[in-house]
């Protein structure tokens, strides 16, 4: 199998992610007044959404690698946009989908993760 195979399976798994999440995000609303499946729903809609995001980061990683050059762009966006997947990877939330962990919440504080 060659990498295009790999590149479009990862488009797509991204894109239907995304479609999961909306789909939550909708159901949230829409089962609001039932508090337990609305806490369910919210519960995957926080796990769809952490794993999005890292999938994005990881297609930022992949698609901007420094030493690659099939993209044409300057090598300073081309490090700058690297990068910024590693910190989304990095700074993401991952307490809500790992649990509850001292270690990751450490981890979060020294790279100034969003959340408090």
């Amino acid at each position: 199998m060659n990498n295009s195979f790999f590149y479009t399976t990862g488009i797509h798994f991204i894109i239907l992610l995304k479609i999961i999440y909306v789909t939550l995000a909708i159901g949230k609303i829409v089962y609001s007044n039932n508090t337990r499946l609305s806490e369910n729903i919210n519960y995957w809609k926080d796990r769809t959404e952490i794993v999005f995001v890292s999938s994005m980061a990881v297609l930022l990683i992949y698609l901007f690698y420094p030493r690659e050059k099939s993209i044409y762009i300057d090598n300073e966006t081309r490090f700058l946009l690297y990068m910024f997947g590693i910190v989304l990877l990095l700074t993401a939330d991952w307490a809500k989908f790992i649990g509850e962990s001292k270690g990751i919440r450490i981890f979060q504080s020294i790279f100034g993760s969003r959340s408090s």
